[in-house]
């Protein structure tokens, strides 16, 4: 699974299934959704969970949820400028970002390009591995970042971090399982727990 859903999305999940099918042991990876593609394409995981888009054709792509993001910065760094439109200048801000592959690096290559413009026309400060290291570097003043909610919603609530006024479209939670290979029961029912089918 990929950072955000392995912290955030996934262990409440896995206790559930875990009290139907105390039978069962899970072994959780980590990685990027780069990393998580590969996973599954290779035959080392039989599913993987992912919020970035993959390329290989032979996985199936399964929407299990909904993600929130937020541009966030420190309750300290001045607000940046704005564009003529009214929106957040993007190119006025100092970034903290994650490691190419992974998704949420991904979200915000997306929103320059829909801005018109590269990623590499923005100041990247600091690229960082993981969403734990890429808040607290925000928090510390660093720069600004856009990530899941999940991630940082304790620190906008005890007012260490701000969101700014930045309209970002959701992104989906992913589970990946290969095309020619059979799904076993335990897997099966480990996705309709993912999916919904089963309450937890």
């Amino acid at each position: 699974a990929s950072q955000t859903i392995a912290t955030y999305w996934l262990p409440r999940r896995i206790t559930s299934y875990h009290r139907d099918h105390p039978g069962i042991r899970l072994d959780v990876v980590i990685g990027n959704t780069q990393q998580v593609e590969k996973a599954v394409v290779d035959g080392t995981a039989d599913i993987g969970l992912v919020e970035g888009p993959t390329k290989n054709p032979a996985l199936i792509r399964q929407t299990v949820d909904r993600d929130r993001l937020v541009l966030v910065v420190s309750k300290t760094q001045e607000l940046p400028d704005l564009t003529a439109d009214g929106e957040v200048d993007f190119r006025a801000l100092t970034w903290v970002v994650r490691e190419a592959g992974s998704g949420t690096r991904h979200v915000l290559e997306d929103e320059a390009q829909r801005r018109g413009y590269r990623l590499e026309d923005l100041r990247i400060f600091l690229v960082l591995p993981s969403n734990e290291a890429v808040r607290e570097a925000v928090e510390a003043g660093a720069g600004a970042t856009i990530i899941s909610e999940h991630v940082v919603a304790s620190a906008i609530e005890a007012g260490r971090l701000r969101a700014l006024s930045v309209n970002l479209p959701p992104r989906d939670f992913v589970l990946l399982r290969h095309s020619e290979r059979q799904q076993r029961l335990a897997e099966r029912a480990l996705t309709d727990v993912f999916t919904g089918k089963q309450p937890g």
